[in-house]
C-alpha cells in the first residue's frame, strides 16, 4: 500500500468515525427509495447529508453510480476536505443509486446481442436510466432535501462511460462529471469515433470532466508504450488515452479537461484514490489560498475585506448562485485576530458574519466577545441580547444581568 492510500485509508476511517449518531452508531447516510415508472421498478437510494447548521442550508449534490461499492469512500472524501480548515470542496449531499440491472443502465446504446460474454448481454438503456434521474430522481431529491442547483455525476467503469455518454449528451444537467476508469471502448471503439465530432462541435462553457486510467500491469510497458500496443489487454487504457488526448486538443469547446493514469493500481482498486484527485481537480478553484496573508501588517483591514469578498464573489459566479463566506470559517479567523491583537481585522470578520448571517445567534455572540476584549461593556450587552433574542438561555440572562451590575 502506497503512502497515499495509507493517507486516504485514514481519512476514511477518520470521517467515518467523527460520523457518529445516538446510540453509539456510526451513521454516515440513510436509506430511500424511489419507484421509477420509466424503468418500472423500485431503486434503493444511499443519501448522505451534510451537518446542517444554519437549518437553512442547501447542499451541492454529488450523484455516484455503484453506490453498493463507492458510497462510503465518497462520503468520507467529500466530508473530510470540505470541514474545518481544509475546505477544497463545498459540503455536499451524496445521492448513491445501487445496481439493479448494471449492463442495461450504464451503457450508451446497443451492441451486437449475438455475442456470447456475458456483460454484452441487455445492453444499452442509458439513456432510459438518464431519463430516470433527470425526470424523477432529481425532482424527488430536490423536492425531499436540501439541494442547490449545482451537480456532480460520478460514475466508474461502465458508470465511468456513463458519466461520459452524460457529459456529451445531457450536458445540461450537471456541472461537473467524473468517470474513473471508464469503459471507453465500448462498441469496439466506435463510441470513441463518435465522441470526436462531439468534442470537436459542441460547447461545454462552465463544465469539467475528470478521466482516470489504471494500470493493465503489461511487462515493461509505461504510458507511451501502453498508447501504442495492439493487444486486447491494453485496449481499455488505450481508449481512455485517445478520448483523453481528442478533449486535450480540443480546448475551444471550453471544458474545463484533465485526466490521470495510475501505474499502481488496478480496475478494481482505482475508485478510493482516483476520486480524491478527481475531486481535488474539479475544484482547484475552490479552496481560499494562502490564508497566512490575513495576518500580515502590509494587508490592511480594508483589502483583507476585499480579498475575501473578491474569492467568494467567483465563487458565486462558478456556482451560479450566491456563496457566502462560511461562518465558522470566517468565525475561527476572527478569534486568531483577537489572539493575535491585530484587533482592527477581528472587528472586520465578526462584521462580514453578522452581514452575511444576521439569524445565527453565534454572530452576535462573537462580536459580544470582541467588545469586552476592548473594555466596551455596553457594545458586548447589547450583542448578548442580540444573541439572546434568537437563542433564550438562562445562562445568557444571568451573564449580561451580571455585566450590568458591574
Amino acid at each position: 500500500m502506497t503512502k497515499k492510500q495509507i493517507l486516504l485509508t485514514f481519512l476514511l476511517l477518520l470521517s467515518v468515525i467523527k460520523s457518529t449518531a445516538q446510540n453509539g452508531e456510526i451513521v454516515i447516510g440513510k436509506t430511500d427509495s424511489l419507484y421509477s415508472k420509466i424503468l418500472g421498478e423500485n431503486r434503493a437510494l444511499l443519501i448522505h447529508v451534510p451537518k446542517n447548521e444554519l437549518k437553512s442550508e442547501k447542499f451541492p449534490v454529488v450523484y455516484l453510480l455503484d453506490a453498493r461499492n463507492n458510497f462510503e469512500h465518497t462520503v468520507a472524501t467529500i466530508k473530510h476536505l470540505s470541514n474545518g480548515g481544509n475546505q477544497y470542496w463545498p459540503k455536499m449531499m451524496v445521492v448513491g443509486i445501487k445496481n439493479t440491472n448494471r449492463t442495461r443502465d450504464l451503457t450508451p446504446y446497443p451492441v451486437d446481442t449475438t455475442a456470447s460474454v456475458w456483460w454484452l448481454q441487455d445492453t444499452g438503456g442509458g439513456d432510459q436510466f438518464m431519463k430516470f434521474m433527470v425526470d424523477e430522481l432529481m425532482p424527488y431529491i430536490n423536492d425531499n432535501y436540501p439541494t442547490t442547483s449545482y451537480k456532480t455525476l460520478i460514475g466508474h467503469s461502465y458508470g465511468g462511460l456513463m458519466a461520459v455518454y452524460a457529459m456529451e449528451n445531457y450536458t445540461e444537467y450537471f456541472n461537473n462529471f467524473i468517470a474513473l476508469d471508464p469503459s471507453l471502448w465500448w462498441d469496439n471503439g466506435k463510441f470513441n469515433e463518435a465522441s470526436k465530432e462531439i468534442l470537436r462541435s459542441k460547447k461545454f462553457v462552465n463544465k469539467s470532466l475528470f478521466v482516470a486510467a489504471s494500470d493493465p500491469d503489461i511487462e515493461d510497458l509505461d504510458l507511451e508504450g501502453l498508447a501504442k500496443d495492439t493487444s486486447i489487454i491494453s485496449q481499455h487504457v488505450r481508449s481512455i488515452i485517445d478520448y483523453s488526448n481528442t478533449a486535450l486538443s480540443n480546448s475551444q469547446n471550453g471544458l474545463q479537461f484533465d485526466w490521470k493514469f495510475y501505474e499502481n493500481e488496478n480496475h478494481i482498486s482505482i475508485p478510493l484514490i482516483s476520486t480524491y484527485d478527481a475531486m481535488r481537480s474539479t475544484f482547484s478553484w475552490y479552496r481560499f489560498e494562502n490564508p497566512y496573508q490575513f495576518f500580515e501588517d502590509s494587508l490592511s483591514t480594508e483589502r483583507l475585506v476585499e480579498v475575501v469578498e473578491s474569492h467568494f464573489e467567483h465563487l458565486t459566479k462558478k456556482f451560479e448562485y450566491e456563496i457566502a463566506p462560511p461562518e465558522n470559517w470566517i468565525n475561527s479567523y476572527g478569534y486568531e485576530m483577537i489572539w493575535s491583537e491585530n484587533y482592527d481585522k477581528a472587528y472586520a470578520f465578526f462584521k462580514m458574519n453578522i452581514k452575511n448571517y444576521p439569524n445565527s445567534p453565534k454572530v452576535y455572540n462573537s462580536m459580544a466577545e470582541f467588545y469586552l476584549t476592548q473594555d466596551q461593556k455596553d457594545k458586548a450587552i447589547e450583542y448578548f441580547q442580540k444573541e439572546l433574542a434568537l437563542k433564550p438561555s438562562e445562562s445568557l440572562e444571568t451573564r449580561i444581568k451580571d455585566l450590568k451590575n458591574k
